[in-house]
């Protein structure tokens, strides 16, 4: 139970890094945003039940690169964000 719910976190991070990818190529969209993070996020879980100790593998090590670049993003800037859509 907890690869799954580790495998849904891991599929929404990775929906995020998608749309930030989206984001930089000029994409603006709240939808956007919500559906690919749904889907990845439910992909994690379907393919969590499939592979349970090699996607744990991949998204943990996925999902700390993604705070790492995210966190010096937000120190120095010059890089899009999902905030840009609150303001």
């Amino acid at each position: 139970m907890q690869k799954a719910v580790f495998g849904l976190i891991g599929g929404y991070f990775v929906g995020l890094l998608v749309y930030s990818i989206c984001l930089a190529c000029g994409w603006n969209s709240v939808w956007g945003l919500m559906v690919l993070t749904i889907l990845f996020a439910l992909a994690g879980l379907i393919l969590t039940f499939k592979y349970k100790d090699e996607l744990v593998m991949e998204l943990s090590s996925a999902i700390g690169s993604y705070l790492f670049m995210r966190g010096w993003s937000y120190m120095f800037g010059g890089y899009p964000s999902e905030s840009v859509l609150i303001e």
